[in-house]
């Protein structure tokens, strides 16, 4: 296996949330993409989902302290690097200096489709 491959491997491993790997690829490749009203794939969430709806306190608290340990910002970053994409807010979240950071609240409500969901990035 060639280094680049096994380097991707590697990155893959750390990519937990593999729907927003599929975006960004499909973003980072100029796939033309829509959400569709009407739900074709089947899926199930249980009591113990680490992801999907963001119903109830706990399920918040969990989210915001991810936020809050750079959980978040390593899925960011490791999914932009598998994708091979950059621009200024990627720079930005890997450069993390105070600039960087005011870009970001700037741009916040570019980030997230719900206000509710920006806000727990800061």
């Amino acid at each position: 296996m060639l280094e680049a491959d096994n380097i991707y491997l590697r990155l893959l491993e750390k990519i937990d949330l593999h729907d927003w790997l599929l975006y960004a690829y499909a973003r980072a490749n100029k796939y033309k993409w829509f959400v569709d009203s009407n739900p074709t794939m089947l899926y199930r969430q249980h009591d113990n989902n680490e992801f999907g709806a963001n119903n109830g306190f706990e399920t918040f608290k969990k989210r915001w302290l991810k936020a809050r340990n750079g959980w978040y910002r390593k899925q960011i970053l490791n999914t932009a690097i598998f994708c091979n994409y950059d621009n200024k807010i990627t720079k930005a979240i890997r450069n993390n200096c105070f600039f960087d950071k005011l870009y970001l609240v700037l741009n916040v409500l570019n980030l997230r489709k719900k206000i509710s969901e920006s806000v727990v990035l800061f």
